[in-house]
């Protein structure tokens, strides 16, 4: 819309200034539903650059340790860095791999064929959700963005829950305690579980395929 057509509808909001509020309201509800669309559309190339890095990341760190080891003259110290070394390795690249899984959208239809039977999305029910929609039934269009709104909004946080279950892993998989507390991460990750429980554990990944 542009400056002309913004003059010219002014008339039109003092006359019926209920129907310009709602008529408001919509696009800014409009607004938040493209933010998490666009959002939710780069979440695939966001978990592969992660996955990627972390990869990455793991390998270095495991020949950062070999070089390490070479100048350790504990035989208990040398033996706790190779295992280490071996197992920084391994899971950077199992994460390249997961990775190129994702790319090909494998991993995606994979986890939502493993996934898909668990049950989630007890938002709905908590908070009778299908009741709220059945209020606005009588504004279609109203309640199809009422309903859009939620849809990418539990998506992006099925997203956020995926992340945080999957840098948690990563943090246990690499020792690394001395980074993040102990306790924290369980936080982190029991709250990613949470957050699938009750928003969904799939809804993210079927804007991944």
């Amino acid at each position: 819309m542009n400056l002309e057509d913004t003059f010219l509808t002014f008339p039109y909001l003092f006359d019926n200034p209920a129907a310009g509020f709602f008529e408001g309201f919509e696009n800014f509800i409009k607004g938040f539903i493209n933010l998490f669309y666009n959002l939710l559309v780069y979440s695939k190339f966001i978990t592969i650059l992660i996955l990627f890095c972390l990869g990455f990341f793991s390998i270095i760190r495991s020949l950062n340790l070999s070089k390490m080891n070479n100048l350790e003259n504990s035989i208990l110290k040398m033996n706790f860095r190779r295992n280490i070394d071996i197992s920084q390795l391994i899971s950077g690249i199992i994460l390249i791999f997961l990775a190129f899984s994702f790319i090909t959208n494998i991993l995606p239809v994979i986890l939502i064929w493993i996934l898909e039977p668990i049950p989630d999305e007890l938002i709905y029910s908590l908070l009778s959700i299908n009741k709220i929609l059945e209020l606005f039934e009588n504004n279609e269009q109203f309640s199809l963005i009422i309903h859009d709104l939620l849809n990418y909004l539990f998506s992006l946080i099925s997203f956020i829950a995926f992340l945080q279950i999957t840098l948690s892993i990563w943090f246990m998989a690499s020792h690394r305690f001395h980074v993040i507390n102990p306790n924290r991460l369980i936080f982190v990750m029991l709250s990613g579980l949470i957050e699938g429980i009750l928003f969904g554990f799939v809804r993210c990944f079927y804007f991944m395929i």
